[in-house]
């Protein structure tokens, strides 16, 4: 199970941003905020995980968006809520605890 509920970290990724050309938006490299995402997850419970997230997402302060963790050991999934810091290419991320089913309300009990 995962054991990461609240982990955080902030990583500076200015190198991560992908000029696409004079036209185009610069976009992140998802697969470079993937790795930094899992070597954050290794470093701070321990643990292989997998990290997915979108393509093409736009490099601006205050953009967010969110990747798919798969802890290796087990398969349990989560998701990280990863929130663009600057408009150089540096994020915060945050493991976004699940929410359980509604707990139906307590019955009273008869004798």
């Amino acid at each position: 199970m995962l054991g990461f509920y609240g982990t955080a970290a902030v990583v500076p990724l200015a190198s991560l941003v992908l000029v696409a050309g004079c036209s185009a938006p610069p976009t992140l490299r998802s697969g470079d905020v993937q790795d930094q995402i899992e070597a954050g997850l290794a470093d701070q419970v321990g643990g292989d995980f997998t990290v997915v997230c979108p393509s093409g997402v736009p490099v601006e302060a205050g953009t967010t968006f969110t990747c798919s963790v798969t802890d290796e050991s087990d398969g349990t999934k989560v998701d990280v809520v990863v929130t663009e810091s600057d408009n150089a290419g540096g994020f915060e991320w945050r493991v976004q605890v699940p929410r359980g089913p509604a707990s139906p309300g307590a019955s009273p009990s008869t004798d």
